[in-house]
């Protein structure tokens, strides 16, 4: 089953070598890889260069964003399905392309879970709902970086929508999810190592993330559903203040305990 995978980058001179390792390292043979640079000026293609005789293409010119370099690989790309994984990103070992195309029957969207990396270096596996309902996109998304899509899905639904700065692949995941009713499968492993540095973990652009999440939402369902959702998300929310402060007491408590010595 040809795979397409996609590396995003620019100026990642520090990131871009772990991310090529770990598609190039994969078990998996049939797939391409294709690296789409937005006219780094840092060095980075330096090192993509040293890569480009295991490297299917590459190309390296200044565009207007990200969500315009995806765009340019669905022209380029050959493969069933298509997989981003960009620049800072890594995949979790070097069978998982294996291990889910074993899976993988006559679905249209696949996708797992992903790792979380701060920049202390805590990890932390962010599991993905098993089925995606409407109540979970109100509050989240599933991540690009764990996400399989037939090439000939994306291509149909026009792409991604380059209007968006951080929310494209939110819109694309809720349009071939919700109007073009694509078959999708959850699988319950992590598939890569997701980099927070990047500009859609910076909290600098959580404004402008909800912003653009909210015009998506939207688009895809109607006032009423809206309603719904913000009712149950408002509840939520209650139940995990009242979680957190509980837990927090907990804490508390037993610090001081500790400290002054009550038993």
């Amino acid at each position: 089953m040809k795979l397409s995978v996609v590396t995003i980058c620019f100026n990642e001179v520090s990131t871009i070598q772990k991310t090529i390792e770990s598609v190039i390292k994969q078990n998996y043979t049939d797939f391409e890889y294709i690296i789409i640079d937005g006219g780094s000026t840092d060095g980075t293609m330096n090192i993509v260069n040293q890569y480009k005789n295991v490297v299917s293409r590459i190309i390296s010119e200044k565009d207007e964003g990200i969500f315009f370099a995806m765009n340019k690989s669905l022209d380029l790309a050959i493969g069933e399905f298509i997989y981003f994984l960009n620049a800072g990103d890594f995949l979790v070992n070097n069978y998982i392309f294996s291990e889910i195309f074993e899976i993988v029957k006559s679905e249209d969207l696949i996708y797992g879970d992903v790792i979380f990396v701060y920049e202390s270096g805590l990890k932390f596996r962010r599991r993905s709902p098993k089925t995606l309902k409407p109540e979970y996109f109100f509050i989240d998304s599933i991540n690009h970086q764990t996400t399989f899509i037939k090439l000939d899905l994306i291509k149909k639904a026009g792409g991604f929508d380059t209007s968006f700065k951080i929310a494209g692949d939110y819109d694309l995941i809720l349009k071939l999810v919700y109007q073009e009713k694509c078959k999708t499968k959850y699988i319950e492993m992590p598939v890569s190592y997701f980099n927070l540095s990047g500009i859609s973990s910076n909290s600098g652009f959580n404004e402008l993330q909800n912003e653009e999440r909210a015009i998506c939402l939207k688009r895809y369902f109607d006032a009423d559903t809206l309603e719904k959702l913000r009712k149950k998300k408002f509840i939520s929310d209650i139940i995990n203040k009242k979680i957190k402060y509980s837990y927090s007491l907990i804490l508390s408590n037993l610090s001081n305990n500790f400290l002054f010595g009550k038993k």
